[in-house]
């Protein structure tokens, strides 16, 4: 017994051989693991300090070189969340803002983005002081920021390699739009979600068991909402037209497949893609709308006593892109054409790219055709009334 003792002593002071080789296994598939994913790591690290150097006059140390977002933001979103803020503060719920003309519904003003999650975020972290406006513009420069790292994400899920999905994620982080947009929280705060929601539902569309289609799609549904919510409902009616497409063109690829769907038996027909993306894309769309309609039912209220409650043809098709401006597509400050409304510059790197996306065959990828017809179908929408659909 006495032996059996010291041999338990031995062995707690001195570990076996087999447990430093299992240690040594454990480190060796940890460092594997971070060796795989330093790429990813990388990348996203740049995404997150790119913004953070383009607008580094925000706060520069010397506030003489200091420089502040102008435009609609200033005069416009930064007052309505101040507002908001200070009766988020009081314990008021934000219903009405009698400083706008004889008085306007706040929680009913879209623009306002009451309680769009970003926005909340802000009020709780500068909960019982006012919110300065140097953190309303790091919020802009957050949706710069969130935007890179979502479309570097449905990049990936795309296989595509680290390299050419950071710079796919740095053309969308920085393209004409958020950039001649910079001023309209709202306009771009939508768009980033876009990715987001392409990339969750194809999550969805890819996991095999029903836990991770659960997770995937309720993930879905969260990012929808907030792109629902983020303040500009015409982007978001554009967004969402988009993502419908989306889901047709990835529901498309199983309808070949419907004689083993009709053959399979019934216990495994709901996990088929002709009933499984389906399913999952409508229960990701009632969950985004049924959080939204916090903010949706009140705007669409409003909205029944607006003067846009019935626009025109002629109203939707004003500020159409000029033909003239596809120029600056090459040359992005050609004749200053290029304003906010019309700012189209992608970057003469991102317009080779996708010419080689067709040259190179090796790499069929069926969402090469999918955002040419995309692309084709936003030209001509773009361009309102300077088409023969006028």
């Amino acid at each position: 017994r006495r032996l059996d003792s010291n041999m338990t002593t031995l062995r707690s002071v001195f570990p076996s051989r087999q447990a430093d080789q299992d240690n040594g296994l454990l480190w060796t598939n940890v460092l594997t693991r971070l060796k795989q994913l330093t790429p990813d790591l990388l990348a996203t690290a740049l995404l997150v300090v790119l913004p953070l150097i383009t607008f580094w006059a925000l706060w520069a140390p010397n506030p003489a070189d200091r420089l502040m977002f102008k435009g609609d933001i200033l005069m416009q979103g930064y007052p309505s969340r101040f507002f908001v803020h200070r009766l988020f503060n009081a314990g008021e719920v934000p219903l009405w803002n009698p400083y706008q003309l004889a008085g306007m519904p706040l929680l009913g003003d879209v623009q306002v983005a009451v309680f769009y999650l970003p926005n909340l975020i802000l009020d709780w972290l500068y909960l019982g002081q006012d919110l300065p406006y140097l953190a309303f513009e790091g919020a802009v420069i957050a949706h710069y920021v969130l935007g890179g790292l979502f479309f570097y994400a449905y990049l990936r899920n795309l296989k595509v390699g680290p390299a050419a999905a950071l710079v796919g994620a740095i053309a969308f982080e920085f393209n004409g739009f958020f950039i001649g947009h910079r001023g309209h929280y709202n306009m771009f705060g939508v768009v980033v979600w876009v990715p987001a929601v392409l990339w969750l539902l194809d999550g969805a569309w890819q996991a095999t068991t029903l836990r991770r289609i659960i997770l995937w799609t309720v993930l879905a549904g969260l990012a929808l909402s907030q792109l629902m919510m983020a303040g500009h409902p015409q982007l978001a009616m554009y967004s969402m037209l988009f993502i419908i497409a989306y889901f047709i063109f990835r529901w498309s690829a199983a309808w070949p497949t419907w004689r083993d769907w009709w053959q399979s038996p019934w216990s495994s027909r709901l996990q088929h893609p002709l009933v499984s993306r389906p399913l999952s894309f409508g229960v990701a769309g009632m969950l985004a709308g049924g959080i939204a309609a916090v903010a949706l039912l009140p705007t669409a209220e409003l909205l029944g006593r607006s003067m846009r409650s019935e626009p025109t043809y002629a109203f939707s098709a004003a500020y159409s892109l000029l033909p003239r401006n596809f120029i600056t597509l090459l040359v992005p400050e050609f004749l200053e054409w290029s304003t906010t409304e019309f700012r189209i510059y992608a970057g003469i790197l991102t317009l080779i790219l996708a010419l080689v996306a067709w040259v190179v065959s090796q790499h069929n990828r069926p969402e090469r055709r999918f955002y040419t017809i995309v692309l084709l179908v936003a030209t001509v929408v773009a361009l309102g009334g300077f088409t023969a659909l006028q």
